[in-house]
């Protein structure tokens, strides 16, 4: 079983006036996958590769996994081929590639990537700073201070909550809940500028590394 990703393209040299032959497309292949268990997987990314060349992506509202980059894999955006550095947190993409089951039940799926497409629909703005209270849950927003001072944050039902810690075996990323978020805690949060001066946030990235 063989499957290849790429693109069609008018072939006029190979049409049927000069090989008799109906051939006026051609399909330019960008990698070919040669077994059964292909995978395709969307969603957003959670953390930038590592020095294992893997980084986290977030495929559904409660599903984390770790993309594992190889020698040959292909990363494409509008531009053409890109490298690694093209992979940003809360950038969406599209990854095909081999699914790998964990060795240890609980870890995240292991995915072999042999191409990673990349949508070009990164959050315009991004805020970082530390939580600030007011954290209300009924409306779930809260203060962002930042160095400029504080700012609104607003989530909503659809919005993620993603939490970096560290444990034994390096970084460690979970989905989390409002509830979640404390006084203090070091964020990100991705999205677009609502009409009342808040930022309505897609994606919120909060980084606990280096704390107890």
């Amino acid at each position: 079983f063989v499957t290849a990703i790429g693109r069609y393209r008018q072939d006029d040299a190979n049409n049927m006036e000069n090989t008799g032959v109906d051939e006026k497309f051609a399909f330019d292949a960008i990698v070919i996958e040669i077994g059964g268990n292909s995978s395709q997987l969307r969603g957003i990314v959670a953390s930038t590769p590592d020095e294992n060349d893997q980084f986290d992506l977030v495929v559904e509202k409660d599903a984390v996994v770790t993309v594992q980059l190889q020698e040959g894999t292909k990363i494409i955006g509008e531009g053409g081929e890109l490298d690694r550095n093209a992979i940003v947190v809360s950038q969406r993409i599209e990854v095909e590639g081999v699914i790998v089951q964990p060795d240890v039940a609980g870890d995240p799926e292991l995915v072999r990537a042999a191409l990673i497409l990349i949508d070009n629909g990164i959050y315009d703005d991004k805020l970082s700073g530390t939580i600030a209270p007011p954290l209300e849950s009924a409306s779930m927003s809260f203060n962002l201070s930042t160095g400029t001072g504080d700012l609104c944050v607003d989530l909503d039902a659809n919005s993620l909550i993603i939490f970096v810690s560290e444990n034994a075996d390096g970084t460690e990323v979970k989905i989390g809940s409002f509830a979640d978020l404390e006084k203090d805690q070091s964020a990100d949060a991705y999205g677009q500028p609502g009409t009342d001066g808040c930022l309505q946030a897609s994606e919120v990235v909060v980084d606990l590394t280096g704390q107890p």
